[in-house]
């Protein structure tokens, strides 16, 4: 049986009894960086940081139209990838937002690869694949989901303070508030340029000290057994 969630504070609550780490402390991140940097790869909870591992040979793409066909598909790969043979499409998790993997030496211009992908008019954001796992595989069960993490361009968090004293990171990294309740606050990352800015900005976020928790927006996939 296969459940999509499209939001990560759903994933949140599913996941993290069961995925502590070592609970290591980190520097701040410097304003305004996202880096290329294993040390930040993680999203918080309840005042855990919960490790996430890179998917180094594949990618996400959302696409600003509802839906898309197989000819923007195509478009894209001839775009950006070196041959159709060096890329293939392993999901789609919506109408318009699919997961890519790539082949042989592609994979070696991943990061440059989703700089591009957020350069293209057509393209609402592109993102890195993380897994909750250092060696990721599929599920046991027949299921055509795996254990697999897409960032989005929002960021889940819970303030420790009011939401005037964070008007100044707000501006700083062109985030918007969205949503709030008692419980969280929704924020939306305006301009996604290397994929990794909801990760590295929820990172930073979480070791200012304002907030009990920051994670970016997941969508992920689990497999239950039937």
């Amino acid at each position: 049986m296969k459940l999509i969630f499209s939001i990560g504070f759903i994933l949140l609550i599913v996941f993290s009894p069961g995925c502590k780490n070592d609970d290591e402390d980190h520097k701040p991140l410097p304003r305004g960086d996202y880096p290329f940097n294993e040390d930040y790869f993680y999203y918080t909870f309840d005042w855990e940081k919960i490790r996430i591992y890179l998917y180094k040979d594949e990618l996400a793409v959302k696409f600003k139209s509802d839906t898309i066909g197989t000819e923007e598909v195509l478009n894209l790969v001839k775009k950006y990838f070196l041959s159709r043979d060096s890329v293939q499409v392993k999901r789609f998790w919506d109408n318009n937002w699919l997961q890519l993997k790539m082949i042989n030496e592609d994979s070696i211009y991943l990061k440059e690869i989703i700089s591009l992908l957020n350069t293209d008019p057509q393209v609402d954001f592109s993102t890195p694949v993380f897994s909750l796992n250092p060696e990721p595989k599929y599920s046991d069960y027949q299921c055509e989901c795996e254990d697999v993490i897409l960032l989005s361009d929002e960021i889940i968090c819970s303030l420790l303070i009011t939401e005037n004293d964070i008007e100044s990171e707000l501006a700083e990294f062109g985030l918007s508030i969205i949503k709030q309740t008692h419980t969280y606050t929704l924020l939306k990352v305006a301009n996604i340029k290397t994929g990794f800015e909801s990760l590295g900005i929820a990172a930073y976020l979480y070791e200012s000290g304002k907030f009990k928790y920051c994670t970016p927006g997941f969508m992920s996939c689990l497999c239950l057994a039937n």
